[in-house]
Order: C-alpha cells, then sequence, then structure tokens
C-alpha cells in the first residue's frame, strides 16, 4: 500500500485504502466505477486499536471507534470508504471528512439488518 500511494498520490506512508476511478472528472456513471485497494493488514491493525488513518485533512482528529470490532466490519467500512470516493466524496475538509462519515454511517447501517451490527455502525458514525 505504501508502495501504491507514493506512485498514485505521493504519499510516502502507507494507507488503509486507495480508489481508483475508471474515468476521470467528478461525474461518474456506468457498471465499472473504478478499483478499490484495501490493506488487509491496516484494516486489521485498526479492527484491534479503534484508530483509522484515512486521509484525515490536518487539523482533524481521526475517527475513532471501539477497538475490537470484527475485522470484517473494518473492512466493509473501507470498501464503502473507496466506493465513496468513486462517487466523488472527499475528505479533503472538516466539513467534506463529516458529510462522507455521515454517508459511510448510513450505508453501514443500510448494509445490515442485523440489530448488533447496526449498534455498531451507529456508535462509529
Amino acid at each position: 500500500m505504501a508502495a501504491l500511494n507514493g506512485r498514485y498520490r505521493s504519499e510516502q506512508e502507507a494507507t488503509d485504502v486507495l480508489a481508483f476511478p475508471q474515468q476521470e472528472g467528478t461525474e461518474r456513471s456506468g457498471v465499472l466505477m473504478g478499483d478499490v485497494v484495501i490493506s488487509v493488514e491496516t484494516a486489521l491493525r485498526q479492527s484491534r486499536t479503534g484508530r483509522t488513518n484515512n486521509g484525515r485533512p490536518s487539523g482533524v482528529v481521526p475517527r475513532v471507534v471501539e477497538a475490537g470490532n470484527p475485522l470484517g466490519d473494518e473492512i466493509l467500512r473501507l470498501l464503502i470508504h473507496g466506493i465513496l470516493h468513486l462517487l466523488g466524496y472527499e475528505h479533503g475538509t472538516a466539513a467534506q471528512q463529516r458529510r462522507m462519515r455521515k454517508e459511510e454511517g448510513r450505508c453501514f447501517q443500510e448494509i445490515f439488518v442485523d440489530e448488533n451490527s447496526a449498534q455498531i455502525a451507529k456508535e462509529a458514525y
């Protein structure tokens, strides 16, 4: 992930998720929107510690959730985050980050009908 992040974003550190749109620009349509690459190693660490590192703007505190969440939930959250990037969501400012987190939580809740997982999603966002 560090190599991909360095090559495509000029960031010399690993990240948890990268999104590569199939089309340039903000308007994306069609069945294939792009690719989402997830670092399972980073997702595992984040699920254990409850801290994320995905592209927060300076001055914005990383999202903190209860440590010990299932790895699958963290991978799903990262997939949703990557898909939102493909749809044009960004988190370069605090306002953009709040909007993206809100949408992440809404998507996560929509996926789960199980009350326990829905509660986890509510608490995380």
